[in-house]
């Protein structure tokens, strides 16, 4: 959360058959560590899960574990450098939707790195997508999201 006060609990803390799940991938920026884990109040809940895990997975990579390892150690050094750089990049972006309001507006997030913006025209979606990737820049455009929208 940006802002501690907006923290919700945990869902396996809210709620008896509530799954909270993990992984080193997203907020540790992680990338290519294939450790997580799920927290949940009821045993058979936990059981099943552990039956399809060792279905899929018996065990996870040395690496994964020895990187993981290694991030937790580091764990509130990264989290703060991550959201540090992610509060910086959202006064950006909303300096920039201010700036060209007239083709922009936006959800802000409260949580993660993720928003949701609303581009007004004059082009589509899909176009504009197109220039921007011209120009480096990666976005989803409406159509991925919703196939009526462009």
């Amino acid at each position: 959360e940006h802002n501690t006060s907006d923290r919700l609990p945990a869902m396996a803390d809210f709620y008896d058959k509530g799954l909270s799940c993990v992984t080193l991938s997203k907020p540790w920026g992680g990338c290519g560590i294939t450790i997580g884990w799920i927290a949940c109040q009821d045993m058979d809940t936990i059981e099943k899960l552990s039956d399809l895990q060792y279905f899929g997975t018996a065990s996870p990579s040395r690496a994964s574990e020895i990187l993981a390892m290694m991030t937790l150690h580091e764990s509130q050094r990264i989290l703060s450098r991550n959201m540090d750089i992610i509060r910086h990049n959202k006064e950006l972006l909303e300096k920039f939707i201010d700036d060209y309001s007239e083709f922009f507006s936006w959800i802000p997030p409260t949580a993660g790195a993720i928003a949701a913006i609303h581009f007004k025209g004059p082009l589509t979606t899909g176009q504009l997508g197109n220039e921007l990737a011209r120009e480096g820049i990666g976005m989803k455009p409406a159509y991925c999201f919703n196939s009526n929208s462009d």
